[in-house]
């Protein structure tokens, strides 16, 4: 019995260590978050690097990455656009006396396609602006680096998905397009 017992702890210890989870949080320092439109008057561009965040990254038993728990979470009102006027209309359409956040929750398992220490992967959650719900699948592509990972991506949205009305200024002269960018690059320690 002893021996059948230390046998299949031969067997399963090496699939239990393979699949060792790291926890890592974003880099407020090095990441940012920008938001792209077009209006009739100019394009448009809200930034931010507050920016919190988690994820697990492990290696599975065949050697590949897996991406799981990614939670990213950003203050509406941290995005700025350098323009008082610009960022008025922006947290209007936002609802952020209603809903201060913007958030992606990861949910499901990621195995990601890895070539040369980079990697890219889709992942798949559930993305919430101005309190509206939406699945979304993101393509991310990213690198290992010694002590972090880079994480880069563009999303394509329509703000009306939300439930946004594309903000309008000068008595509606002037208005925001509907489509909008989301551009990420992130650094996960």
């Amino acid at each position: 019995m002893k021996r059948a017992i230390n046998l299949l702890l031969l067997i399963t210890l090496p699939l239990f260590s393979a699949i060792h989870a790291e926890n890592v949080t974003v880099d407020q320092k090095q990441s940012k978050i920008e938001v792209t439109g077009t209006s009739t008057l100019h394009d448009w561009e809200l930034s931010t690097s507050a920016i919190n965040g988690t994820s697990s990254i492990a290696k599975n038993g065949n050697g590949q990455i897996e991406i799981s728990n990614t939670k990213i979470t950003i203050k509406s009102t941290d995005l700025k656009s350098g323009n008082s006027g610009l960022d008025k209309k922006a947290y209007e359409a936002l609802m952020t006396d209603k809903h201060a956040n913007i958030t992606f929750v990861q949910t499901a398992m990621v195995e990601v396609a890895e070539k040369n220490g980079e990697f890219t992967a889709k992942v798949s959650g559930n993305l919430v602006i101005a309190g509206k719900s939406k699945p979304a699948t993101i393509t991310i592509k990213g690198q290992a680096l010694q002590n972090s990972y880079k994480i880069s991506g563009n999303v394509p949205l329509k703000m009306t998905e939300f439930g946004i009305e594309p903000p309008k200024a000068m008595m509606g002269t002037i208005k925001s397009g509907d489509d909008i960018v989301v551009k990420f690059d992130t650094y996960l320690k």
